[in-house]
């Protein structure tokens, strides 16, 4: 995190003012270092960010909550097309975060979204699928939810979302390795029956049980 803060610092001196692409994946980046990058982006540094890949770092929830007053209260981060969180510690706390921003507009432009192997529950997805459900993230085309902790409660609320979304471009799902069975299936089967995710091409869900 003091390297992450020390970071944060020299972009919000005007550090790689022209950068679109950054990766900082593969780190131990944690709440701290989170918190600290948040707060640069709020003055405006990064503002043509289209790729931002956080994954197998140390962020959670108290990370999550800062990064996403930050997409709700400013407007950083318009231009983002891909996110990655993937492989963080990121709980239905930082989930509900995040989609509470989404549904207020955040990240509107946003076509790749991974959040696989966090511990996202079924609070968190409830969040999520209201957020989806605005029809807000109408440019997703990759959603990525694998190895979290998704129930038959949660899945019922994504796949009422599904039903009440407005046509979408979304084409790659990953549900696999999480933890509902047959009353969630059934609710994905009936959204999927009534025509949601009529644009998909590759849907994983294996490993549930």
């Amino acid at each position: 995190d003091v390297g992450m803060q020390a970071f944060s610092t020299a972009l919000t001196g005007g550090a790689l003012a022209s950068c679109t692409n950054l990766w900082l994946n593969y780190n131990q980046i944690g709440d701290a270092g989170m918190q600290a990058f948040s707060t640069a982006i709020t003055g405006g540094a990064l503002a043509d960010l289209t790729h931002l890949d956080l994954e197998d770092n140390d962020i959670g929830d108290v990370g999550m909550q800062a990064f996403s007053l930050t997409l709700a209260t400013s407007k950083c981060c318009a231009s983002l097309e891909m996110l990655r969180l993937r492989d963080n510690q990121i709980g239905d706390a930082g989930m509900q975060a995040v989609s509470s921003a989404l549904a207020g507009g955040a990240l509107a432009n946003l076509g790749y979204f991974d959040l696989g192997f966090n511990d996202i529950g079924e609070a968190g997805m409830k969040a999520f699928s209201g957020a989806l459900a605005t029809g807000k993230l109408a440019n997703l085309i990759s959603l990525n939810l694998e190895a979290n902790q998704i129930g038959d409660v949660g899945m019922q609320d994504f796949s009422g979302a599904l039903a009440n979304m407005p046509p979408a471009s979304l084409k790659f799902l990953d549900l696999s390795e999480n933890q509902f069975g047959d009353a969630g299936m059934q609710a994905f089967s009936t959204a999927l029956a009534d025509g949601a995710l009529a644009q998909v091409t590759a849907l994983y869900l294996g490993y549930n049980w």
